[in-house]
């Protein structure tokens, strides 16, 4: 068992969560102008993608945690992969809160980063021939894992960055007419 993995990352988690529940929170009780600004190019149908992505995305990295924490003898690289994500989200967290623009664009840039590392590094760890686990639970790990890459690349960082960015600079200019 990777013990250091799980004393790392679970409190860094934990602390991750109750931030994105307090910022759901926050937001649910500004108004619908508001709302939409920070929900940015996410409207429509495009939304309903990034639930599905978003919720694969959060299967593929849970599994894979779950996959390096019960490694023996535990991987370091994983613990630094792991930590690095959850505080770039707490950063990405902070930043949206207090409208840093190019904060959350460093911390959507790093999720990129590590999302990419991650599919490939659990890829080449955890193969088809690895007794870790069935190959259909490590199949759908590497598809979602996947998923989590085209997730936050395409739909966070093109789709909702840019529209988020567009939506703030018309909600600042003329607030009336948003």
């Amino acid at each position: 068992m990777n013990v250091v993995l799980l004393c790392l990352v679970l409190p860094i988690g934990f602390t991750l969560f109750l931030y994105d529940a307090w910022l759901v929170y926050r937001f649910y009780h500004t108004s619908d102008k508001e709302r939409a600004v920070v929900w940015g190019g996410l409207q429509g149908k495009v939304f309903y993608v990034w639930v599905v992505t978003f919720l694969l995305s959060c299967f593929g990295c849970t599994s894979s945690f779950v996959l390096y924490a019960s490694m023996e003898p535990p991987d370091e690289f994983s613990i630094f992969l792991f930590v690095v994500l959850n505080v770039s989200y707490l950063l990405f967290n902070y930043a949206l809160l207090h409208e840093m623009k190019n904060l959350v664009l460093v911390s959507l840039w790093t999720n990129v980063v590590v999302f990419v590392v991650l599919f490939v590094y659990t890829v080449v760890v955890f193969d088809a021939s690895s007794q870790a686990s069935t190959v259909g639970f490590l199949l759908w790990t590497h598809f979602c894992n996947f998923v989590a890459v085209v997730h936050v690349y395409v739909i966070d960082l093109m789709i909702w960055y840019s529209g988020w960015i567009d939506a703030h600079i018309a909600y600042k200019t003329s607030p009336e007419a948003f």
